[in-house]
């Protein structure tokens, strides 16, 4: 299964994108300061809550890449 990380993928934009990547198969990594509206969008979404404009917030990415086996898509919302 491939894996799209998504900044900002709980509302606006960012959620649409995360609901077309899951439609298309993909697992999805939502990053973002709050859970409003992950949940629903089901199993295969995985939460990471994290302001990336926070200089303490630098390893999201690597934790992400390691515990999926890997990034296909990165979307910076």
């Amino acid at each position: 299964m491939k894996t799209a990380v998504i900044t900002g993928g709980n509302k606006g934009l960012g959620l649409y994108q995360s609901r077309r990547f899951l439609d298309a198969g993909y697992q999805v990594h939502v990053v973002a300061r709050s859970r409003a509206d992950f949940d629903t969008l089901g199993a295969n979404a995985h939460f990471v809550e994290c302001d990336v404009a926070a200089d303490r917030a630098a390893g999201w990415l690597a934790d992400i890449h390691d515990t999926a086996g890997g990034v296909d898509v990165l979307v910076n919302n």
